[in-house]
């Protein structure tokens, strides 16, 4: 399968009902955790989905998706119905929401994850406010350290 187990990011940066970010902020990503000796995926639910490049293309059933993370040990997501498949797996999960509004509120303030569903001790989550590519990809890997 191809993960190394507790050592493996799974970077799934799809999501169809909100706005994306660059995808070179996937590949920026991807290149600084492979630099700190991750095996680095991405989730490609549908033919159609392709790795961000220089990661291997993971796919797997939504019925396998919590023990393929958990296996992996850690998820970098873009904030999509994804997140709820697997909110309760054990994997260190960074979920990314970009800075934008739906009405009054932010895309994070309305589909923020705080209930208690989402295991709350492996999850963080960054909202997207920062003024460059680079202090998003910052912010994401530092958890790494």
């Amino acid at each position: 399968d191809g993960l190394e187990e507790n050592n493996t990011v799974i970077l799934a940066p799809y999501a169809n009902s909100i706005p994306q970010i660059k995808w070179d902020t996937w590949e920026k990503i991807a290149e600084a955790l492979k630099e700190k000796k991750y095996t680095v995926c991405t989730n490609c639910g549908t033919p159609e989905e392709k790795p961000i490049k220089g990661t291997k293309p993971v796919m797997f059933s939504f019925r396998d998706a919590v023990a393929v993370t958990e296996k992996a040990g850690y998820l970098v997501a873009y904030r999509s119905g994804f997140c709820d498949i697997i909110a309760d797996s054990k994997c260190k999960k960074i979920i990314v929401y970009p800075f934008h509004f739906i009405g009054a509120d932010s895309v994070r303030k309305f589909f923020g994850m705080e209930d208690d569903i989402y295991r709350q001790d492996h999850l963080t989550q960054v909202e997207h406010t920062f003024n460059t590519t680079d202090e998003l990809v910052v912010e994401i890997v530092k958890h790494f350290d």
